[in-house]
């Protein structure tokens, strides 16, 4: 579509990051092939479609460039800042105002800075095997009104006890079978996909994927699954037993 300077050009300046992309004469090599009287030139859908799609994806692409390269967006690496970053001053004020405790963001954080050390401290002092899942679920499960906190904290639990008791029958019935690993992929896929839609559910395909993931090389599985039960339990009740005592939000204010 172009010469083989400008495109030259559009992979120096696509290498460098610099924004120097020009699409403009491609846009251009484009227009020509097209007859000005496109609609009543008499060339059959065939010939046409393929030149205004290629048109319309380099219209895409420039306004890609724009975003990338523009006054407002720097490219200076591969990953691209999207958004202008705030003076540096203006992130201070920030987070200043927020160092009160009249400040909502500050007393949250406060909730689950809290709930994450305490649980921490229980399992280094009781030295609980496999005791990560106590902190990670007081980490997660705190939310900014104490009736989200508790509707995390159900759905984390219950999810874990559901999500046990499959991984059960699953490594008891397919435990060395080709099948087992197939279930590994699917369930994996099906915790992420609803990891922010359905949290109960994400919960209960992930714990069943790490428990067979655990069944892979552990030859005594079943206590993985008691702990983890146990050890997520013990952090959704940290989390709300923080959340309560810690200026609850409560959702009718």
């Amino acid at each position: 579509l172009g010469t083989s300077r400008t495109a030259a050009a559009f992979h120096a300046g696509r290498v460098r990051g610099r924004g120097d992309i020009a699409l403009e004469a491609y846009r251009q090599s484009v227009r020509k092939l097209l007859p000005p009287d496109a609609a009543t030139s008499g060339e059959s859908p065939a010939v046409l479609t393929p030149l205004a799609l290629a048109l319309r994806h380099l219209e895409a692409a420039d306004d890609a460039v724009n975003a990338l390269f523009g006054t407002d967006h720097r490219m200076p690496g591969l990953l691209p800042p999207l958004a202008p970053a705030p003076p540096m001053a203006t992130r201070l004020a920030t987070f200043r105002a927020h160092l009160t405790l009249s400040s909502l963001i500050f007393r949250h954080a406060l909730r689950v800075a809290l709930s994450a050390g305490v649980a921490t401290a229980i399992m280094v002092w009781f030295a609980i095997p496999h005791g990560l899942w106590l902190p990670l679920t007081a980490l997660v499960v705190p939310q900014p009104e104490f009736g989200g906190t508790l509707r995390r904290a159900l759905d984390r639990s219950l999810g874990t006890i559901g999500g046990a008791a499959l991984a059960a029958i699953l490594l008891y019935l397919l435990h060395g079978t080709v099948a087992f690993e197939i279930f590994i992929i699917i369930l994996g896929f099906a915790a992420f996909l609803l990891l922010r839609r359905k949290y109960a559910f994400a919960i209960v395909f992930l714990t069943v994927l790490i428990m067979l993931l655990l069944g892979l090389a552990d030859p005594d599985p079943w206590i993985d699954l008691r702990d983890r039960i146990v050890d997520t339990v013990s952090g959704a009740i940290v989390a709300l037993v923080t959340a309560y005592l810690l200026w609850p939000q409560w959702e009718h204010e």
